[in-house]
């Protein structure tokens, strides 16, 4: 099974388990992000558009407290 298979099968997976979770409209928010890297903006984008009110990851060197 090649890489792109296992990907596939994965994200099947994870949207059969969780339906609901799917994020979209949140490209919009991308631009005004700040992060330490600009390649994790899309986590707190989609936190917002899904109005979320914490986002959890082991991820702290990227993802700064608020002020």
């Amino acid at each position: 099974m090649c890489e792109a298979e296992r990907l596939q099968i994965t994200r099947k997976l994870m949207n059969d388990a969780l339906p609901d979770a799917t994020v979209i409209g949140y490209r919009t928010h991308i631009e005004a992000i700040t992060l330490p890297d600009p390649d994790d903006r899309h986590v707190v984008a989609a936190a917002i558009a899904a109005g979320a009110s914490v986002i959890l990851t082991w991820n702290l060197r990227d993802f700064p407290p608020e002020n």
